[in-house]
């Protein structure tokens, strides 16, 4: 039984190292794997995003080059045709993926928009898309912040008559004030943020379920690589209290200063419940495949233990058919120094009775001698202790040679003992614990 338990708790060890091994390194393996999944994700979300918009700009720009080659609409702002103008637009701005169209004239007033019933008002050459189309006759395109209320990826083109810019046609994307980000989330599965300097102009990163719009990055290092240095930075940035694993990068406006910034991210949140999933996997598949093994591993401690169990009686049963002559010997041997000790015992009070008897004579030999005053009785009682004292006296050499006869009998026995039984007991060292159900008589020699 004793090896069976140490099989079982060896068994039962190698399992538990087992599957903490299993765990711990499925933890780090799905760590380090989620990490770089979740960086290649970013990353290729980011790329599409960039592609995207680089795609988006090309299209406006060909549009408004085809606008600026139809001189019926420079005809139209020359001659103020405003029916002729909003329709046109309308019919632009219903062209796909195009949501803001806007006509002005040579001094900025907007004669009509696409999108919108709205007109007449004059934002004026402060704006990028205004003077560079109309002072200097050129096509510009990129984001455009000077929009209201919205930040816009656009191409404004200047519509020339005689050579002489006459207005300029503005066509792009509204990219706020949330439709855009939400697309991205959508369709790519991350989060998207639109910062205007370090402000979130627009978002789809909620706190308690409202968008974080208007809200400040609140990390100088990722705002001094990305809006000073104008680098892509990956990181790792705690957004609302959580963490996110981020892509930012920087957009220009259609003066190429750096305006703002892209976010594209995701909440670790996730990724960590979905390790946890798979490590749980790992701790149930783990704790099935131990148990199995435990019953195996029971199974087979079990038949090595009635196999040991089963040579403990076949040895047990060969060394009590030897020690059966060695115990007969030893029987006899201890029946002999018995008897002797016994015999010399009767003697020995034999011989002090007769000694008894002998002074009980000598006593009467004396008073008998005072009673009658016999001269020979001197004589007589002297031959008679004379005679009683040598009778004595090889009575107890009898005596001495019997008990000295029963003590080599006794180291006969003694050294029969230590010659035949010590050496059986040093062979089974420890056949107190393993052998006493089957030898009590070798257990015992070794405690008397």
């Amino acid at each position: 039984m004793k090896i069976y338990r140490m099989l079982l708790l060896l068994i039962g060890g190698i399992i538990l190292t087992l599957v903490i091994a299993y765990c711990v390194i499925g933890n780090n393996v799905l760590t380090s794997y989620g990490d770089e999944t979740a960086q290649a994700a970013l990353s290729t979300a980011s790329k599409a995003t960039r592609r995207f918009l680089d795609e988006k700009t090309a299209v406006y720009s060909a549009v408004g080059r085809a606008i600026a080659a139809d001189k019926a609409l420079a005809v139209a702002i020359a001659e103020k045709d405003i029916p002729f103008i909003k329709a046109y637009a309308q019919r632009v701005n219903a062209l796909e993926g195009i949501n803001l169209v806007t006509i002005i004239d040579a001094d900025t007033t907007v004669l009509a928009r696409g999108h919108t019933e709205n007109a007449g008002d004059k934002p004026g050459f402060d704006r990028v898309s205004a003077a560079l189309p109309l002072k200097e006759g050129k096509a510009v395109f990129g984001m455009d912040t000077d929009c209201r209320s919205a930040i816009v990826l656009a191409a404004a083109t200047p519509l020339l008559l005689d050579g002489q810019p006459v207005g300029a046609a503005v066509i792009g994307l509204k990219l706020t004030p949330g439709a855009f980000v939400d697309s991205i989330k959508k369709t790519l599965g991350v989060e998207c943020t639109i910062f205007l300097d370090d402000v979130r102009y627009t978002t789809t990163v909620m706190r308690d379920g409202i968008p974080l719009v208007g809200t400040r990055l609140e990390n100088e290092y990722i705002y001094n690589k990305v809006m000073n240095e104008g680098e892509t930075l990956i990181t790792r940035n705690k957004i609302a209290g959580m963490e996110y694993d981020t892509i930012y990068w920087p957009w220009e406006d259609m003066s190429g200063k750096r305006a703002g910034m892209f976010f594209i991210g995701q909440s670790r949140a996730e990724l960590m419940n979905s390790q946890r999933t798979v490590i749980y996997s790992f701790i149930i598949a783990g704790c099935i495949f131990g148990s199995v093994i435990f019953l195996l591993g029971g199974m087979t401690a079990g038949v090595i233990s009635s196999l040991s169990n089963a040579e403990v009686d076949a040895t047990a049963v060969r060394l009590t058919a030897d020690l059966a002559p060695i115990r007969a010997q030893q029987r006899a041997v201890r029946n002999a120094a018995a008897h002797a000790l016994d015999i010399a015992g009767r003697l020995a009070a034999a011989v002090e009775d007769l000694s008894g008897r002998i002074e009980q004579s000598a006593r009467d030999a004396e008073t008998l001698k005072e009673i009658t005053g016999f001269a020979g009785a001197n004589e007589t009682i002297g031959r008679i202790v004379n005679e009683t004292a040598h009778s004595t006296a090889q009575s107890s050499i009898a005596v001495r040679e019997l008990s000295r006869m029963a003590q080599d009998l006794n180291g006969v026995m003694e050294q029969l003992q230590n010659n035949t039984f010590k050496p059986i007991q040093e062979e089974f060292h420890g056949g107190n614990r393993i052998y006493s159900q089957y030898f009590p008589g070798v257990v015992n020699l070794k405690q008397e």
